[in-house]
């Protein structure tokens, strides 16, 4: 079996986001996913495309968060119940 990227995104995704999920618009960047699970938790899948480490800052619930991300990586990051 071969585990292509889009076979680890999917596992992301169907292990962080519940159903009944809402996707986010916290930001414009395409390697980036935001939804908010029904217990109020967020999820945040990352990706790096790149063969660099890459620095991703987004907003959320008016607070930027800076993220540095390894070279050719997903990365999933989970937020409690943000008010």
């Amino acid at each position: 079996m071969i585990y292509t990227p889009e076979f680890y995104v999917m596992k992301h995704l169907s292990h962080f986001v519940k159903q009944g999920a809402s996707l986010l618009d916290i930001s414009q960047d395409q390697n980036l996913l935001a939804f908010k699970n029904p217990d109020g938790t967020i999820v945040v899948v990352l990706a790096n495309q790149t063969d660099k480490v890459s620095k991703k800052v987004f907003k959320l619930n008016g607070n930027y968060l800076e993220v540095n991300t390894k070279a050719n990586s997903f990365n999933t990051l989970l937020f409690p119940n943000i008010k």
